[in-house]
């Protein structure tokens, strides 16, 4: 498993692309609590949760890695 992390149009998606397409990897779909954007679907693009929802997957620890940006809550 590679977990590629990094800002917006820090270029996460050209190298998902490339190890996708050019070696094979399979991509996961990730969670996010951000609203969902135009064009996007959910459990495609990303798995959007509520915040709710995404601190319940921590506590089962049900992610092999997660991050909070801009979060009040510190994690």
């Amino acid at each position: 498993m590679i977990i590629l992390l990094g800002k917006t149009n820090a270029g996460k998606s050209t190298i998902q692309d490339i190890l996708c397409k050019e070696y094979g990897f399979k991509r996961i779909v990730t969670c996010t609590t951000r609203p969902i954007r135009t064009g996007e679907a959910d459990g495609v693009s990303y798995n959007f949760l509520s915040n709710e929802e995404f601190y319940a997957k921590i506590a089962k620890k049900k992610f092999a890695e997660y991050r909070s940006y801009n979060s009040v809550h510190g994690i």
